[in-house]
């Protein structure tokens, strides 16, 4: 139904409005009773239907006069507001006191009228409430169906949430089975730290062994989003394969940018650095694509030492030059890898707002700092320092690889 003006008191009250509402195009209900207005205006805020009376619309404004002998008019304002506190409520001012109307005003009155006035005068008053209520109701209506999109928002954030949380557990116990563990079960000793900031990401590494061979893979996938552990996964299944082929480093590498250049997805440059461990020849041979030096600790004197080795990035060119470095170990030599994430790791001063990098010389550093003791802890406490460093603002995938030498 159209809403409506309630004109609540005696009929002959309302004589001045009645005819210029009409002609004015108003629906309106003279309800003589302010008891019977206030249950017919109960009733409506009900889930039930209320007393129905003289087929009354629901109302967008109330003109209170009050009733001979059942109440003032405050008396009545206060309780249309209890009812219904968004329903504006005006009171008929005739013979009314200056207190009264102070007294009205506090209780919310929206507005007094006088049967005395210019009819343009209460007229325009009833209109300005009604406009006003108006811009209310569009208001509400358009927050309602704003709260009810927000909701709706929500709940798809959240099982999109659950389905990506699904998802990078999954991609973690794939991609970095021991990334916080005790490290590799095989010849050789590892320690392995990873973060992703958004769950998934290009990071990958894993571990390989063949009797005293063992073969260490790290590589960094461009961007840190669901396509990368893409890549991610693609490398781990090649890596997986070389198991069984036995192809050493740079056949690996290359078969691996053959398969980047016919993926059909998104092109993403990838970096990568193969180790192949001899533990019975007590030799090491390294090749790197563009990826972050390898760096080497030997027992008798743990100083960092970085090794330099030439190499073209992946996935870009079909044909790739790949340099290959051999060297000696022995029992109790460390050697570190990492991703580009962890030297990249920044922290911005103050009162100059320079910003510095870790940098490779920085991570010599912490290498240097916490190089002793067992491998765990060395690098549980390279990491906690990088991490520290940057003040745990992490902006990039990052890992950090320790391997001991038995």
């Amino acid at each position: 139904m159209k809403p409506a003006i309630y004109l609540v008191g005696s009929p002959e009250k309302w004589d001045f409005v009645t005819e210029i509402l009409r002609k004015k195009g108003y629906e309106f209900f003279i309800l003589e009773n302010p008891k019977a207005a206030l249950e017919l205006i109960g009733g409506t805020e009900k889930e039930t239907p209320g007393p129905v009376h003289s087929g009354a619309a629901p109302p967008r404004l109330v003109l209170c006069g009050g009733s001979d002998g059942t109440g003032s008019v405050s008396d009545w304002m206060e309780e249309f507001h209890r009812l219904a506190p968004d329903l504006p409520v005006m009171a008929l001012g005739d013979n009314a006191a200056a207190d009264q109307l102070a007294d009205w005003m506090n209780l919310g009155c929206a507005g007094v009228i006088f049967s005395k006035e210019a009819e343009e005068t209460w007229m325009a008053r009833v209109q300005s409430v009604l406009e006003r209520q108006a811009l209310l109701s569009d208001y509400e209506a358009n927050a309602l169906k704003f709260f009810r999109q927000l909701d709706g928002f929500r709940r798809g954030y959240e099982r999109a949430k659950r389905n990506l949380d699904s998802a990078g557990v999954a991609y973690g116990n794939l991609i970095h089975p021991s990334a916080q563990g005790a490290g590799t079960q095989g010849p050789v000793r590892t320690e392995l730290r990873t973060h992703t900031p958004e769950g998934l990401g290009g990071d990958f590494s894993q571990v390989n062994f063949r009797g005293q061979v063992v073969d260490i893979l790290v590589a960094d996938v461009s961007g840190h989003d669901a396509g990368a552990a893409f890549y991610a996964m693609m490398i781990k299944a090649l890596f997986d394969q070389q198991l069984l082929a036995g192809w050493d480093g740079e056949g690996f590498l290359r078969r691996l940018n053959t398969q980047l250049l016919n993926a059909t997805l998104t092109e993403r440059l990838i970096t990568a650095i193969y180790v192949r461990l001899d533990l019975q020849k007590q030799e090491a041979e390294v090749v790197s694509a563009a990826h972050p030096m390898l760096i080497r600790c030997s027992r008798k004197m743990p100083v960092p030492r970085p090794l330099k080795v030439q190499g073209d990035v992946l996935g870009v060119f079909g044909s790739i030059q790949l340099e290959k470095k051999r060297f000696r170990i022995q029992s109790g030599d460390r050697l570190y890898l990492h991703t580009d994430g962890l030297t990249n790791l920044f922290r911005v001063d103050g009162p100059t707002g320079k910003k510095e990098r870790l940098s490779e010389a920085g991570l010599d550093g912490l290498i240097q700092t916490h190089g002793r003791g067992p491998l765990e802890g060395v690098v549980q406490n390279i990491w906690n320092d990088a991490l520290a460093f940057c003040r745990h603002r992490v902006q990039d995938d990052l890992l950090l690889m320790g391997v001991e030498i038995p």
